[in-house]
């Protein structure tokens, strides 16, 4: 296809002389690809977007079933060696029960990486009758905390016999605050903060609070990144 741009890391030889793995990421005509990373050979590859506002890491990940939790700590201790730019990556790939075999470490690798499993038990893949949810896409919570961005993701149809669904992440813009007064954070937050004048009460300036709720954003950041770095320095 004219204009796409593959970064890609082969399968690998498995003792039984077959291939395991192997992972790609296809980016349109008209993104600018900056750098590419192969983290682990066959399992995860990286690449490094810049976009007209701010750069992003898109990731691609295959975890063998077999070897999950060893493959998901050398992904971590991989990403440790780059020198990165920025700390949004949206992450998509198969990681075979990751989270069920590797409760702890599944939980220090979205600390490090601060995501969010969008749809965890999303039916990606299906054999002998039964569906189970291997396929994730991993997008940064900031983006959905502050930046008013709500991913959304579903799978298509396969022509494939493998069993996988394709995975169709679509992200859709929406207020930090929902535009409803049972929202939990109103609780918190009087409801003239958000919706000016639906409760009845005159519409005054809440410029203080305003600042209070941007501050208390800043602060989740701070802190989320303090705990990655803490669950960082505890792999190490």
């Amino acid at each position: 296809l004219a204009g796409t741009r593959v970064a890609s890391s082969p399968a690998i030889p498995t003792d039984k002389d077959a291939w395991s793995g192997g992972v790609a990421i296809i980016t349109p005509a008209g993104w600018h690809v900056e750098n590419e990373y192969e983290l682990v050979q066959g399992r995860a590859i990286a690449v490094l977007v810049r976009d007209r506002t701010a750069p992003f890491y898109l990731i691609s990940v295959y975890l063998h079933p077999n070897n999950t939790q060893q493959e998901l700590t050398s992904i971590l201790s991989a990403w440790k060696n780059i020198d990165h730019p920025t700390d949004k990556v949206v992450i998509a790939g198969d990681f075979n029960h990751a989270d069920k075999k590797c409760p702890e470490l599944w939980k220090q690798f979205l600390s490090a990486f601060q995501l969010i499993d969008v749809h965890p038990a999303l039916a990606t893949y299906h054999f002998a009758g039964k569906t189970f949810p291997l396929d994730r896409c991993l997008v940064p919570e900031s983006w959905v905390t502050t930046a008013r961005w709500n991913p959304v993701v579903r799978t298509l149809e396969s022509n494939q016999t493998s069993g996988h669904h394709i995975l169709k992440l679509s992200p859709v813009v929406r207020p930090v605050v929902l535009n409803n007064p049972r929202d939990m954070k109103h609780e918190t937050i009087s409801t003239e903060v958000f919706m000016p004048g639906k409760d009845g009460k005159a519409v005054k300036d809440n410029h203080h609070l305003n600042r209070l709720v941007r501050i208390l954003h800043f602060q989740h950041q701070l802190f989320r990144r303090c705990v990655g770095a803490i669950d960082g320095f505890r792999l190490g």
